[in-house]
Parts: structure tokens; sequence; C-alpha cells
């Protein structure tokens, strides 16, 4: 009997490090964002230079080589010291939203939109786009046409809009969705739509969401912005006055957070913790055998039925992970999978993660190897 060539492929393991190297950027920039769309990673933030060739902010790179793509050779994002934040694929446009006032040498104040196959601004826009003193925008989310946006603004489109908004996808326009007096003292940092399509989760440094008293963490009805009854614990960090959340997942009732805290309600949860996706109270899930030691987690990420934990640190639940950790959410215990020695050693750090697919994780960071092998702060991991 003979077995298809198939059978023997799927006996190969494949290594943790994916071969793919990116290019180096220029020194002391930071990436803020990345995603990969089809065979091209997007990257996001404050460079202006990749491998020693000009882009101001946003690149594209082959996914499979790691070669820089000719977009944005003819400029990226412009004004002041302009920082691209986060990025968005709507299924057909590629939205970018940071701190800049012009896109490819055309006015964009914070938001703009391009074609993902060619890196082509597109006339999609918000007409004025975000406004107000240092506008920002930090994180989007999306249901059907509308297109929900935070940050750090006062307008959007000609529209008063305290750093909360929703816009139409098809036409560019403000809709009339939005929490009455959005949302102050402090702002959000991560919009994410919840499983059930009618919820909204919001995480920053606000105290404040639709005139209700929400610190950190409030759940919003995604079709009307009503402030819904989720109540969030009492967050505290001992490094900054303002502890915030700006990570979001949610698997099932349990809501995966992440930010800059290391208390909640008087709890240790080292910047990570797991709280009720419909109450808000804080849950008694967290790493058994002395928590996460280290500094924190950074970045959250779904692999499958698990999730990973990024960020620094060296052990978690009492297992040495550096820097990168897969866990059961169910129990907190550490799985298997891990890059060999993560990253390492304790002086660096992954910041912002990106899964594609079902068996690819972008990681960026402080780090110069990851798993044994030299990486340039940018690296592919194979999920498996």
């Amino acid at each position: 009997m003979f077995l298809p060539i198939s059978h023997f492929h799927s006996k190969i393991q494949k290594s943790y490090v994916d071969n793919v190297v990116v290019a180096a950027l220029n020194s002391g920039a930071t990436i803020y964002a990345l995603l990969q769309i089809g065979n091209i990673l997007f990257l996001g933030g404050n460079f202006t230079s990749i491998g020693g060739v000009s882009r101001n902010g946003i690149a594209a790179v082959d996914a499979t080589t790691g070669t820089l793509l000719p977009f944005f050779n003819a400029g990226g994002v412009g004004g002041g010291t302009p920082v691209v934040m986060t990025f968005h694929f709507t299924g057909s446009m590629l939205l970018v939203g940071g701190y800049f006032t012009s896109f490819g040498g055309a006015t964009r104040n914070g938001i703009a939109a391009i074609d993902p196959n060619t890196g082509t601004l597109l006339p999609w826009y918000p007409t004025g786009g975000v406004g107000g003193p240092s506008f920002f925008l930090s994180s989007f989310a999306q249901k059907g046409n509308y297109l929900y946006l935070a940050g750090h603004f006062t307008s959007i489109g000609g529209i008063a809009r305290t750093r909360l908004a929703a816009v139409d996808l098809s036409n560019a326009s403000v809709l009339s969705w939005y929490p009455t007096g959005g949302a102050i003292s402090g702002f959000p940092r991560k919009i994410v739509l919840g499983e059930d399509g009618n919820t909204l989760f919001l995480g920053g440094s606000f105290l404040n969401v639709g005139g209700v008293a929400k610190a950190r963490l409030v759940a919003l009805d995604s079709n009307t912005g009503s402030v819904l009854p989720f109540t969030p614990p009492l967050f505290s960090s001992s490094s900054s006055s303002t502890p915030y959340v700006d990570q979001i997942i949610q698997i099932g009732s349990k809501l995966f957070i992440a930010g800059d805290f290391n208390t909640i309600s008087s709890q240790n949860r080292m910047n990570f913790a797991v709280v009720d996706a419909t109450t808000g109270a804080l849950l008694s899930d967290y790493p058994p055998n002395g928590g996460i030691s280290g500094y924190g987690v950074y970045a959250l990420a779904k692999k499958e039925n698990s999730i990973l934990l990024m960020g620094v640190f060296t052990s978690i639940a009492g297992v040495s992970r550096f820097g990168i950790a897969n866990l059961d959410p169910a129990n907190m215990q550490v799985l298997s999978w891990y890059p060999p020695n993560g990253l390492g050693n304790t002086d660096v750090s992954i910041q912002k993660a990106s899964v594609f697919g079902p068996d690819t994780l972008w990681i960026s960071g402080y780090f110069s190897n990851i798993g044994g092998l030299p990486r340039n702060g940018i690296a592919k991991l194979n999920l498996f």
C-alpha cells in the first residue's frame, strides 16, 4: 500500500521560528502595529527607515521572504513626529490610524485608507479626519458597515466626538452611535467587538464613559452606544498613577486583559487578569505556583483554544518562559508550545503581536534573538 505524500508532510514538525528575516528599523524606532493581509505584512510605528531604505511610519514586506516591498516609497505618513499606531482590515481596505496629518503627501488627519494590494491611498476619508489637541487614533473595531474608533480626539469628520466615534464604512460619514459625552479623564487604548456581536469592550485609562463612572474597562452596546451594566474591578499600579487596559481578548464567558496594573481589587495581577465578560467581576483565573515572574505582560494573542502571553517575564506558573508563553484558558496551566529559551534573557521584551490564520504569529519588540535565532525586533513564529 502506498501512502499519499500529504501523510508524510503532516508528520514533519515545523520549527517554532520561521526562517523569514525582516530587516532592522532605524535606531531607536518602535513598531506599534503589525498586520498580515494575504502574503503582505504591514508594519506601523515611528520609524523612518527599514533596512536602510526610507519608510516613514509605515512599510510593507513580503511575508514569505521578508523582502521590503516598493509600497510607500513616495512618502508614508507626515506631520510633526508622525506615528502609525493601529491597523484594521475591513475586507477591502487597510485602515491606518495614529498621529499624523498627511499620508503620501495628501491631507489625512489621524486616519487613512489604503489599497492593501498596492499601498495606494484611497479616497475614503471622514472629511477633516480626527481633530483636537494632540489628536490620534489608537484602535479600530468593526461590525458590518459600522467602524468604531477610539483614541484621543474631540471631533471626527467635523462632528464633535470625545475619544469615541463610529463612521459608515460605505461613505465615511459620521454615524449617530455615541456614548453621550464620550470618554473622559483619560483616553481609550483598545476597542474590541465581543463574541456576541452586540457588545463592545473598551479599555484604557479613562474614568468615565457615556456619563457613567467606569474606570479602565467598560462594555458598550454596539448598536446604541449605551453603557452596559458591566462593572469593572478596581485597577492600581505601583509604576503609574494612571493604570490602564490596552489588551482585550474574549474567549467564551471570560475576558482576558493586559495593561499597566499590578493589583486588581487588592489581588495580585501582574499586568494580566481575567474578568467575567458579562459582569466585569475579577475571576480567580491566574497562573498558579507564583503567577508571573518579571515585569509583566504587554501583548496577548489567541491560538486556537489557548491564549498567548508576551512581554517581559522569566516564568509563568513556575515554568521557565522567557517573554512568551502559551496557556490553557481553562486552568491557566502552561502548555508545551514555546520557542526554545524564548527571548533568551530578561533585558528584552515583546511589545506587539498579531495572528494571521491558524498557524502564524508575528511579534515585534525589543529583542535580537528568539528561539536561539537572531531577529531584528520582528519575528514570524509558527503555531502548531
